[in-house]
């Protein structure tokens, strides 16, 4: 005979949107800060690998009179066409689409709130997130009034953090910097 268990189904932990909301807006945020960084990383890439290209080419040209991309054999052409392409297809992949396709648990986001905002927050945001379920919780030994205490107090602090400030816009900044240099430095030169 075959003996089967039925488990009872597990219901979700009930959200509490005060508490939640932050955590979807940042993850909003941070889908759009890795598009954004990605796209600024394809384009300093570019620039970049053309300027490389640019100087290549002339170096060679000046100094052995021979023009590489004319006068080359096709393969070297091939090689140098495959290696920019395959750089370019792991910033596209590794910078953008991975990052995109990671789905956040409610943990992460709390985590990087806790880290930007430890004094606002105290533990209290990833405490109410992953103790959310205060009768499971209770199973294994927590208080469930202790509980809905720090779930009642990360509702009222998590209010107060300004979630665009949990990220280094000024990096990004830098990164459109660089990009509007070389643009600058190939239209003057």
């Amino acid at each position: 005979t075959m003996s089967t268990t039925t488990a009872a189904p597990t219901r979700p932990a009930p959200r509490d949107e005060k508490v939640y909301h932050p955590l979807d807006r940042l993850k909003g945020i941070i889908r759009r800060y890795v598009v954004i960084e990605g796209v600024l990383s394809v384009l300093i890439f570019l620039l970049a690998w053309f300027t490389l290209a640019l100087v290549f080419d002339y170096g060679i040209f000046k100094a052995f009179t021979w023009d590489w991309v004319q006068d080359g054999a096709w393969w070297l052409r091939l090689v140098s066409l495959i290696v920019a392409l395959g750089l370019l297809g792991g910033i596209l992949v590794f910078r953008i689409v991975r990052r995109l396709t990671t789905e956040f648990s409610y943990p992460a986001p709390a985590l990087v709130l806790e880290k930007r905002y430890p004094k606002l927050l105290g533990d209290r945001l990833i405490t109410a997130v992953e103790l959310a379920d205060v009768d499971d919780a209770a199973k294994y030994g927590y208080s469930k009034a202790m509980i809905r205490q720090t779930i009642d107090e990360a509702r009222e602090r998590v209010g107060k953090a300004n979630v665009h400030e949990a990220f280094n816009w000024r990096r990004l900044g830098l990164m459109g910097l660089i990009v509007v240099g070389f643009l600058a430095g190939l239209l003057f030169t």
